[in-house]
């Protein structure tokens, strides 16, 4: 988070009066699985100057510096970025239920202005604007459209993929400056609609006329001189594919001169092909695919988690939304499902709903770098002192307790859950129980050496 972003979210929240301390939760005294848990993190974090470098190389090698990827939080969309060829601190992601970020979201506006400046201001002695190139990346089940797609939309990909294409037009209306004849005379972003097949891991490019998936390289069925091409021939076929897909007049190009235009496609033909190589690994059983149905056990929450990159594990939620009791209530009933199913079969003891939430801190001085660690501090505890009294609001009222009940058993018969699955769940939901549940880690982390300090769990969250 850059530093005007930070100073504009931190305008607009209020917290409570008490002030967190700088004391730092030793890692020893905490459950093994989350003491684990965070000394991966930092252990990751530690080569952070290494994913910096990569990240570096790759904007020099691109038209296009900056990169934001609008995603789900969906923890099958978690490979996004990897599955486009983009390294580790490459993009920045931003994940909300379904992406919905309505008409007008200030937090996101701040983020993109932030990005716009920022990658100009180190763009190289060209002196020239690069525009950000914004993916808005929608999410669907090939195999099982109606029941495994976007949960958050609530499976039907139709209204996604309309809001998805009102987003990249408005994002392609408003990063323009026209002139007096309504013409664009500087593009400062370039925002284009991508969609994901879970099932498959293919990436599929949608413009105006046509898309381009990338299954055409790996499905033989389809035409086996594509699933033959070798390196050189892929990247030539990716980049003619892309040159009919998004041509020069394309609206969302314009402002661009001819050259740009084609710098651009070549980057978005690298993105293509890198996944192309994904989808052709999971074609010829190289490589698994995201499981279908939702696998998450545990739930990120804010921002700096750009390395932990383990799919399929965990929900991933923004702080973009302005209210993020609806992502923590989806997320929180998909790992619930998990966490009963476990028990049910015997591969568990115990259920928990665990919540870690990080917000970044640092500046170049170290007086700075103090103060925005406490306005991180009070901002991270405050996001999870929010949900936190979301839960404690549905265990003191019975009829929204039996509401979410009730959405939880429909999700476990969903996945073929029977009476085991029954008892453990009407178990958990007794008054005295439900509040056990819900596991709060906050953290903060420096942006640049991305150390993760835990400074609460749920008992000093309770306390706040």
């Amino acid at each position: 988070m850059t530093t005007a972003s930070t100073q504009a979210f931190y305008a607009n929240r209020k917290y409570s009066a008490n002030a967190v301390s700088h004391k730092v939760i030793l890692l020893d005294s905490l459950p093994k699985k989350v003491a684990e848990f965070y000394r991966q993190l930092n252990n990751v974090g530690s080569q952070s100057e290494r994913f910096f470098q990569e990240a570096r190389r790759y904007a020099d090698r691109h038209f296009c510096k900056s990169i934001i990827i609008f995603d789900c939080m969906d923890e099958r969309q978690d490979d996004t970025r990897k599955n486009l060829g983009i390294p580790a601190l490459g993009a920045v992601s931003v994940r909300t239920a379904g992406n919905q970020l309505g008409d007008y979201n200030r937090h996101v506006e701040a983020e993109i202005m932030d990005i716009v400046k920022d990658s100009n201001k180190e763009a190289s002695g060209d002196r020239l604007w690069h525009p950000v190139l914004i993916l808005f990346v929608t999410h669907s089940s090939k195999s099982r459209p109606h029941d495994d797609s976007c949960a958050a939309w609530k499976h039907e990909t139709a209204a996604a993929l309309k809001d998805a294409e009102l987003q990249v037009q408005r994002f392609n209306h408003g990063y323009a400056v026209f002139d007096s004849d309504g013409n664009v005379k500087q593009r400062f972003a370039i925002a284009l609609h991508l969609h994901t097949y879970t099932d498959t891991e293919a990436i599929a490019f949608i413009g105006e006329e046509s898309r381009v998936d990338p299954s055409i390289f790996a499905d033989a069925s389809i035409d086996s001189v594509l699933h033959d091409l070798n390196g050189i021939e892929l990247e030539n076929m990716a980049y003619k594919l892309m040159r009919q897909t998004f041509p020069f007049e394309d609206p969302r190009f314009l402002g661009l001169k001819h050259e740009d235009w084609e710098k651009v496609l070549h980057q978005l033909a690298e993105m293509l092909v890198a996944n192309a190589h994904v989808v052709r690994a999971i074609a010829d059983k190289r490589r698994e695919a995201s499981k279908a149905g939702h696998q998450g056990n545990f739930i990120v929450v804010g921002r700096g988690w750009e390395l932990l990159e383990e799919a399929n594990t965990h929900f991933s939620i923004g702080d973009y939304a302005y209210d993020i009791s609806r992502e923590a209530r989806i997320a929180g009933k998909y790992v619930l499902v998990n966490a009963i199913r476990s028990v049910a079969q015997g591969q568990s003891n115990t259920c928990s709903v665990p919540f870690h939430i990080n917000v970044p801190y640092g500046d170049d001085t170290h007086l700075k770098s103090e103060l925005d660690r406490c306005a991180s501090a009070r901002y991270a505890l405050g996001l999870a002192r929010r949900m936190l009294n979301y839960w404690r609001k549905i265990a003191k009222d019975k009829a929204k307790r039996a509401a979410f009940q009730q959405e939880v058993w429909q999700a476990l018969e969903h996945a073929g859950a029977g009476q085991a699955e029954k008892a453990v769940l009407d178990n958990l939901f007794q008054p005295g129980n439900f509040m056990r549940l819900f596991q709060f880690y906050v953290s903060v982390s420096h942006k640049r050496e991305r150390q993760f300090e835990l400074i609460a769990t749920t008992q000093e969250v309770a306390n706040s």
